[in-house]
């Protein structure tokens, strides 16, 4: 393996100034007091895997390699700090070594694969690593994740751990030039999903002080859902939460996929070749798919009033049978709208509710979170978060297009979020700017990368203040301490 010695001087971005951050109110629809009470005590990140039934990470231990050029592109440090007691007085230089050390690295399998000189279709460049390795655990479903767990500043302090996305397929799968089968995150696709995520916990925030939803709205739904569960759905006073970025880390080597390959045939599209990143999350435990079907309509609708979604598109050539398996199900709650029969003889494409939620109800993965302003999709309601555990006792049925419709004055600005030219990830506004930074992050030279990332931090908070001032003016009888919680951007923006 080749050992290059560089060393980045490390840059410095204005921190955080809100003193308290709203991550602290898990809640669950529906379900009863107790559960609530189990929710409420895993409001913290989960820091060490006695915290953890080690049957639900598949107590997977895996070797992963530090790689040789990592350096930090983002990070919230007010949450780092927040999270991580022995942070707290830190400078950012030294938290963004910290982070490096500890999570700045990809899996053996996958760094095998990029050194095969006998493979035809790689799915990186080659990676470059030193010889330290880190201990890694790859949960249940975790094919491109795994968690790092190590010990802080304190040699006789506590473990902690940190969630990594983007570090590397595990051994049981064989890496694939495609952007959610080569087992890496493209820097630009860790850029938006830190973003989105700085989006949706803002759009969290102000749920409780609106009136989101209309006398049609309540309509649909009592005619849709029993009255326990109707109220359940309608409850916005309770605040939703995210599971927390803590940074973005360029891993100094290329990653190799075809872009959007689930919206065109794969044949024609040429193979990209991006910077490889890596997105570092509060540690957290996954929930199975049967739990929280409520909870995750609850937040689809929520999310549907701004006019925002977090959906899988789901096409006739998906494979055999399947299109119409889950049209068939979803149409058999109450579809008195024909949306199933038109879909089956006349449509090829339709939008499937997916959202991913921890075990303490926080919603995690935000790569597909797009701003649709309008919605021209049927859209089916699911209670799952993986379409193949799709049952007809985890649907909801359709919604058209006119149903749960938007508060125009609650979009966030289409200029800043909204999609492109096709209702994709890879298309929209946050995506075509999170591309133009990371190459600029990769391509320019210290001291720029340090302007690089001021106007990265800079692109984020501008863009939420934007939105934050439309929010305000929809809402009323909010303190100064709840605007302060608010307002990540605050003292983001460069002077």
């Amino acid at each position: 393996m080749k050992i290059l010695v560089t060393f980045l001087a490390t840059l410095l971005i204005l921190s955080c100034t809100r003193k308290t951050r709203s991550r602290s109110s898990h809640y669950l629809v529906g379900d009863p007091a107790g559960q609530q009470a189990q929710a409420e005590s895993e409001i913290l990140p989960i820091r060490s895997l006695e915290s953890l039934d080690l049957t639900e990470f598949g107590g997977q231990r895996e070797i992963f390699y530090r790689v040789q050029n990592a350096q930090v592109v983002v990070a919230d440090y007010e949450l780092i700090k927040k999270d991580f007691s022995s942070l707290k007085n830190k400078s950012n230089q030294q938290i963004d070594q910290w982070l490096i050390q500890r999570s700045a690295a990809v899996s053996l399998h996958q760094l095998q694969h990029s050194q095969d000189k006998t493979l035809t279709k790689k799915v990186s460049s080659e990676i470059e690593v030193t010889d330290k390795k880190i201990l890694g655990i790859r949960p249940s479903e975790y094919h491109r994740a795994a968690v790092f767990e190590s010990r802080n500043f304190a040699s006789d302090g506590p473990m902690e751990l940190i969630d990594a996305k983007g570090v590397g397929m595990s051994p049981a799968y064989l890496p694939a030039p495609r952007s959610h089968g080569n087992g890496l995150l493209s820097l630009s696709q860790a850029i938006r999903e830190f973003a989105m995520e700085k989006l949706l916990h803002m759009i969290f925030n102000f749920v409780p002080h609106l009136d989101l939803f209309s006398e049609d709205d309540r309509d649909f739904l009592k005619e849709r859902f029993n009255s326990q569960d109707y109220r359940s759905i309608l409850n916005t006073k309770m605040r939703q939460n995210t599971i927390g970025s803590y940074a973005v880390l360029d891993l100094g080597f290329n990653v190799y996929f075809y872009a959007a390959e689930d919206t065109i045939d794969v044949v024609k599209l040429p193979l990209k070749s991006e910077p490889a990143g890596v997105i570092l999350r509060q540690a957290h435990g996954r929930i199975s798919n049967d739990e929280f079907r409520l909870k995750r309509v609850h937040v689809a609708a929520i999310l549907r009033k701004f006019g925002v979604s977090l959906n899988d598109y789901i096409k006739k050539d998906l494979g055999p049978n399947v299109f119409e398996s889950i049209v068939k199900m979803c149409g058999n709650k109450g579809d008195k709208t024909g949306i199933a029969n038109e879909l089956l003889n006349a449509k090829n494409l339709f939008a499937f509710s997916n959202i991913q939620m921890s075990r303490g109800g926080a919603v995690v993965d935000f790569g597909t979170l797009m701003v649709q302003g309008q919605f021209s999709l049927p859209t089916c309601l699911s209670g799952v978060q993986s379409i193949s555990s799709y049952t007809p006792q985890t649907s909801f049925g359709f919604l058209k297009h006119s149903e749960l419709f938007p508060v125009q004055n609650l979009i966030p600005p289409l200029n800043d979020w909204g999609v492109g030219s096709e209702i994709h990830p890879a298309f929209d506004v946050p995506s075509k700017w999170a591309e133009k930074y990371a190459e600029e992050f990769r391509n320019f030279d210290s001291p720029d990368k340090t302007k690089v990332r001021s106007n990265i931090i800079s692109e984020i908070g501008l863009r939420l203040k934007r939105y934050q001032t439309i929010l305000n003016t929809q809402t009323s009888g909010l303190s100064s301490k709840e605007l302060e919680d608010i307002s990540w951007w605050k003292n983001q923006i460069s002077n």
